[in-house]
């Protein structure tokens, strides 16, 4: 193996006038080079078979919701909270707290509406323009 590598430097020296200690250098360095490429190839032949296995322990999931109203009208109109937050009479922000759109767009949380009617001596009327309150059928765009 050193005579090949003696070889193919085209060197003209003999192999046997190289020094006993160079030759035990190349041949440690040739031994080391050959043990690198095959750990190499374990290790990348380890990686390709471990590639794809995993065990799924847990799996957690989040989402965000908010509510389908017109940009810059965020807040309801009678409490001043926001709408993807919940009224005074709630605890918790969502189902426990849905929101009411009238005719007239404005929209609000459903409990300070109801105490609005409760409240107000002109009756049914919308809070922000005072026009006879209707529900609207759909969520207005």
């Amino acid at each position: 193996m050193i005579d090949e590598l003696i070889d193919k430097r085209k060197s003209k020296v003999p192999a046997n006038a190289i020094k006993p200690q160079l030759r035990d250098n190349l041949f440690l360095y040739q031994k080391w080079s050959n043990n690198q490429t095959i750990i190499s190839n374990l290790f990348e032949h380890e990686l390709l078979q471990n590639k794809m296995k995993i065990n799924v322990v847990s799996w957690t999931m989040a989402a965000q919701w908010s509510w389908d109203v017109k940009e810059g009208d965020d807040v309801c109109g009678i409490c001043h909270s926001e709408y993807d937050g919940c009224c005074p009479t709630c605890k918790r922000p969502g189902d426990d707290c849905p929101l009411i759109w009238g005719e007239c767009s404005h929209v609000f949380h459903l409990h300070c509406i109801m105490t609005w009617f409760q409240s107000s001596t002109r009756g049914e009327t919308c809070p922000m323009d005072r026009t006879p309150w209707q529900t609207a059928k759909a969520p207005l765009q």
